[in-house]
């Protein structure tokens, strides 16, 4: 059957939540959908950029391994749905530095703007050892327009533990 037609208009952008209930003398039911109120439809990751202090918070070098002591940098990037989107291996890492940068080609795209997606800043560790998380960084694409007009190029954020900071750089698009 057919109900009430309903409309509304939202005065600034955003990632809205819109629920819907029917009810009928075979029942009820309801539904919920997120509308996306902006110009844009996918944000494209193309470059990570990250640096660490040369030293652990604990005063150790980052790298054990004979002749290196600072850390073999690289990056993995997922979506909100926990999926890698960087392949099973990240990026290829840079050995011995305490800063790089990886051009992504092709981009990496975001289209769930209400999910979070997360960024590992990573230590590669040769043989047995663990990898040492530098930095882990979430960002919900939502929370970045929700007040202004202003659609960000460039997500920065530092770990407080660490104190790595990785820089993020994006173009929104359609």
């Amino acid at each position: 059957g057919e109900g009430i037609n309903i409309t509304h208009t939202y005065l600034k952008q955003g990632i809205y939540k819109v629920y819907a209930n029917a009810k009928s003398d075979k029942g009820q039911g309801g539904a919920v959908n997120n509308v996306n109120v902006s110009p844009y439809l996918k944000l494209k990751i193309y470059q990570v950029n990250g640096g660490v202090a040369n030293h652990q918070p604990n005063g150790s070098t980052w790298d054990p391994e004979p002749g290196e002591t600072n850390p073999d940098l690289y990056f993995k990037i997922f979506n909100s749905a926990g999926i890698e989107l960087t392949g099973s291996a990240g990026y290829a890492h840079d050995p011995n530095v305490l800063s790089t940068q990886y051009p992504i080609s092709p981009m990496v795209g975001i289209t769930d703007f209400d999910g979070y997606f997360t960024v590992y800043f990573l230590d590669y560790d040769l043989g047995n050892l663990e990898d040492d998380t530098l930095g882990i960084y979430k960002f919900r694409p939502a929370d970045y327009f929700r007040e202004s007009l202003y659609f960000p190029d460039l997500f920065v954020m530092t770990d407080s533990t660490t104190g790595a900071g990785i820089n993020v750089n994006v173009v929104w698009t359609n």
